[in-house]
Order: structure tokens, then sequence, then C-alpha cells
């Protein structure tokens, strides 16, 4: 679909990973071979190299605020028979957020939580991050406020999300720390760096678009990805760029500048 494929390094390990977008339910969008990302880091990232650790993936119960906020978002094509299912967020009154491959070339876009369905329209499809802001005319409740400082290496966290286009699940998982992950081939004019996290957590279709969230429940990233090598490493591309996508529109997280 729309998207440019992704790629992107388990840095640290002797094997180049792949990675696949997650959005689109039965439609994994297979990366590259990566290049060594020691190599392609930004500087601001260079502290903050994915280490190996235990992985944290159980289930647990979606954070109150998440519960209202958190929405499947499916994605309809004219003239195909596919449907595409991700996750998306509210971040403030009609606005909310997912992956911009969720909803890439869509002819219609809907939201839905239990009972609740709305149709939604796209306001800012930021390609190059993988991110994609909807409106809606009618939302469902308040907003998630967005982290303003970056995740540490080895902090907890919980995201949010409609695996395999299923119920919606929350699931625990551990930053494992920074990455740089093009945004296409990188001999193509399309190719970019953006700012992500490596996860160890499983991460699965459908989930693409939802919030990684900290322990006082502020959105840290949204995930994008998960590795086809190991599937207990996952990918959520950092909140920093979402916050320029956003301007004004975002809450920023309490107690945070």
């Amino acid at each position: 679909m729309g998207a440019p494929a992704a790629r992107a390094d388990a840095a640290g390990s002797a094997l180049p990973g792949v990675i696949a977008q997650v959005g689109p339910v039965g439609l994994p969008r297979l990366g590259q071979l990566a290049t060594n990302t020691r190599d392609v880091l930004p500087a601001d990232l260079n502290g903050m190299l994915p280490q190996t650790g235990p992985v944290n993936d159980q289930r647990v119960a979606t954070p109150p605020a998440a519960a209202q906020a958190v929405v499947a978002v499916t994605a309809t094509h004219a003239g195909s028979p596919i449907t595409s299912t991700g996750t998306g967020f509210f971040v403030t009154g009609g606005h909310l957020v997912t992956a911009e491959h969720v909803i890439a070339g869509a002819s219609a876009i809907t939201i839905s939580r239990g009972a609740y369905v709305e149709p939604a329209r796209v306001a800012v499809a930021d390609v190059g991050n993988d991110l994609a802001v909807l409106t809606v005319a009618d939302p469902p409740g308040t907003g998630l406020p967005v982290a303003t400082q970056p995740a540490q290496p080895g902090a907890p966290a919980v995201f949010v999300g409609y695996p395999d286009g299923g119920p919606r699940q929350a699931r625990a998982a551990t930053v494992a720390g920074g990455v740089a992950m093009p945004t296409g081939p990188w001999d193509s004019a399309d190719y970019s760096l953006r700012p992500a996290y490596r996860l160890r957590t499983l991460v699965r279709p459908g989930n693409s678009g939802g919030p990684l969230l900290d322990s006082s429940g502020a959105v840290i990233g949204v995930i994008d990805a998960h590795s086809v090598v190991d599937p207990t490493v996952g990918y959520a591309i950092t909140a920093a760029p979402l916050l320029t996508d956003l301007g004004p529109l975002s809450t920023p997280a309490a107690g945070r500048p």
C-alpha cells in the first residue's frame, strides 16, 4: 500500500534484521535486509542503541484513559474487496492518530469502539514518518496526552490495539532503545530516517497505529512494525514527529515541559 517499506537493524547483533509494518491485517509489508544501524543513527539517538533484555509481553489491563481513547481503524479501497484494519487513538477533540500505512490509498475510513462507529477523514498524512492525523465529527471521549521527553532504554511501557482485527488488547513492553528506521530503499529519492523505539514485546498485525504509553499513561510512541526475524521485537515511531504533526492540537503530558 502507500507507505514505503522500512528497514532497521537489530543493533548490537551480528545479524541484520528484517521488519514488517503491521497495520493492515493480512497485508504485512516486508522490509529489507538492514545495514548496521550504528552507522545510520542520528546523533541524538546514539546513546539509546537497543540493548538485549528480557521480553515483557504479558497481557495487562487497558489503562482507563486508553479504554476511552483507543479505537479500531478500518480502511476500504474502491474497486478492491480488501479491507485493512489497524488501531488509532484520540489526542484531543475530534482528532485521532494512526499509522499512515493503515489508511494509505483508502477510499473510506471508519473508526469504531464497541457500538460507536464513525466515518473519519484524513487531516494530515505524514508519509515520511508513517503517521496520519484523522478527524471525526463526533468523538467518543477524551484524548491521550503526548509526552514531550523521550523514553529511556529499559523503561516499561504498555501498548493498546486491535491485533489481527480482533478485540482490543493491552500488552506490556520494554523500550530496548532507539533506532533510525529508513523510509525507503537507501538508493531511492524517498530515503530518509525517522526516529523509532525498538521494543521487546509481541506486536501483531492490526496493532499498527496504536499508542505506546509510559507508566503515567502518556503517549511516547506509535506502534509501527514488528521483526520477522524475532517475533519478540517490535518498533514504534517516537512522539517527536507526532508532536510536530499535531502542532497545537496535542495535550502535553502533565508535569512535562
